[in-house]
Parts: C-alpha cells; structure tokens; sequence
C-alpha cells in the first residue's frame, strides 16, 4: 500500500526530439481535466530553455526550471533541492510533480536523486515514461544506444511516438524489440503523444514509488556503463542569437545545409513578414537529413515573451560556423 502523504513524481525521459515537451503538455492538459494540480521541473542541457516557455503555453503551474547540464549530474543538487521546496512549500500542495528530464539525462542517476535520504519521506516516483521516436529507431544502436536503451529499460511506460512515420511491418519489429528490451513496460503507439492516460493516473494515484523505484533502480545500478559519461562528454549546446526578424526561405535553407552533427535546434524566432513569435524545432537525422517545424506561438496573457535566439545540441559543433550561419540572417555575425 502506497504512502498517500508522499508527493507522487512522473518522470519523463527520451532521446533528444522524440517528443517529451509534446507528452508534457498532454499531461499537464490531462492533470488539469482531472483537477490535478501539476507541478512542472524541467531540465534543459543548455543555459537557455525553451521547453518551459512552451510548457506555459499550456498553462502549466509552478514550473521550475534547471539550465545547463543534466539533472543526473551536474544539476543534481538544483533538482533536490527543487523537489524540496516543492514538496514542503506552504500553501495548496501539487498533487503531482511532472519532471521532463534532458535527453541525454541517465535515470540510473536520476533515480539516486529522487530517492536521496532527504526526499525520501516527502515524494515517491509513480511511474517513469519513455518517448522513443519511431521515426529514427537506428538511435537505438547509434553512438548514444546504450544511454537509450537504459532509458527504455527503467521505464513503466515506452511511449512509440511518431508511428505515422514508420511502415506496419517496421513498426511491429520496432515493438517487439522494445518489449525484447523491457518486457515489464506498457508500450504505448503514439502520434503527437496522444494516447490514453487513464492507466497512467491510476498507477499514479496508488503505487509504491519507494519501494519499486529502488529494486528497478538496484537492477539497472548492476549494469551501469559509461554510456552517460559519453554521451555528455560528446554534447555541446551553442546559442545564437537572433535580435532581428529573418526570412523564412533563408532560415530553412540554413537549417538545410546543416550537417549530422546537429542532434537538435529549437529556439524562438520572429519572422519577417509573419506576426507574432515562431517557435523553431529541429531534430537531425544520422544521414544529416533533418526535419524542421515552424509554428506560432503564444503565451498566457501576462506573461512575459522570451528572447529569440536558438540553441544547437550535438557532437563536435563548430560554433562559429553555426553563429555564422544563423547570426546573419539577422545580421547579428
């Protein structure tokens, strides 16, 4: 019997672009449905975020935000500390946390966080979800493989997103590797992560956290690799600036011509000709095709709009050259 005084905590985890803003957003939309006050940490890799301006746009509550390195590392002691204040803040407590990991976060590490000595009489992790694009199920062997195969293996729920993407026979093969991979998780078919949450809740609303976090988490512990290690010593995140609206045409081409270094873009943008602020997200291929998407985006009255500039993740980048590249459009190199 679970603990009803402990603060339940839902991890989302995934690769970088497979979809983990777009399942927040649906969650958070679904906590407020079910009159669930939702508490919202994210974690993005670089100094900048854009994951929470987005998450606002669906009017999330009481978000807190942790910039510039994973949650399993070196923002350890930010994401403790923030599920502290959460969980003994004064006031209307959330009824649950939601807590959108960095991509190249490992949940082995993540987990030894959420079930520190200090939080252990106040959160419990409910349940753990993994997005995997369906669209790249070559990352799953790729150079960052084992970090996501960790990432699959601890989850309760794998998310398959973007099956719209992906043919029936390779999308059946693609589920059955995942479930060769984690046999115990519910594997949910997704477009837009869009699927039903029901289970999700009431697997909320009643598991022990405590105690099947830490056998998971002892389990994965035993065959814990440098997958982490690697993967954070291969990412860079770059920011560029774009002070000035751009031509759409031009920022497309630019995005075009980029290499397969580029794992991953988003950023806000105004663009010429076009009203209001564009939201900017881009996730690379390993044959250097990528796929882009522009969209408006607003925030609740109020509130204050965020800097237009981009953020680059991937290996090896040549800053100067992407700051060459993108600054122009504004003029800003």
């Amino acid at each position: 019997m679970h603990d009803s005084s402990l603060l339940p905590v839902v991890l989302v985890a995934g690769f970088l672009g497979a979809g983990k803003t777009t399942l927040m957003r649906r969650l958070i939309l679904s906590a407020h449905k079910r009159d669930l006050r939702a508490a919202v940490i994210v974690n993005e890799f670089g100094q900048n975020d854009v994951d929470s301006h987005i998450l606002r746009e669906a009017d999330a509550e009481l978000i807190a935000s942790i910039a510039g390195g994973c949650a399993c590392c070196t923002g350890q002691d930010d994401l403790l500390q923030t599920l502290q204040e959460i969980a003994t803040r004064l006031g209307p407590r959330p009824d649950v946390v939601l807590i959108e990991s960095s991509g190249l976060a490992d949940p082995v590490l993540l987990l030894d966080v959420l079930t520190a000595a200090p939080l252990l009489p106040l959160v419990r992790v409910a349940a753990i979800l993994c997005v995997v694009d369906a669209a790249h199920p070559d990352e799953i062997a790729g150079s960052l493989g084992p970090l996501l195969r960790r990432q699959i293996g601890m989850a309760d729920w794998i998310v398959l997103n973007k099956t719209d993407l992906l043919a029936a026979p390779q999308l059946a093969a693609l589920q059955e590797a995942l479930g060769t991979l984690n046999p115990h998780a519910n594997i949910a078919r997704a477009v837009q992560c869009d699927f039903d949450l029901s289970p999700l809740w009431q697997a909320v609303a009643t598991s022990d956290g405590v105690q099947s976090t830490s056998a998971r988490g002892a389990s994965a512990q035993s065959t814990l690799d440098s997958a982490a290690a690697a993967a954070h010593a291969q990412a860079h995140t770059i920011v560029c600036p774009l002070p000035h609206p751009v031509e759409r045409t031009a920022l497309e081409a630019a995005f075009a011509a980029l290499q397969g270094t580029v794992w991953r873009a988003k950023g806000f943008a105004r663009v010429r000709g076009e009203s209001g602020l564009r939201l900017i997200q881009y996730t690379g291929g390993p044959d250097g095709a990528g796929r882009l998407h522009i969209a408006p985006f607003s925030l609740p009255h109020g509130s204050a709009e965020p800097d237009t500039f981009l953020v680059f993740i991937g290996a090896a980048l040549d800053g100067d050259a992407l700051k060459r590249d993108f600054g122009m459009l504004t003029g800003f190199w």
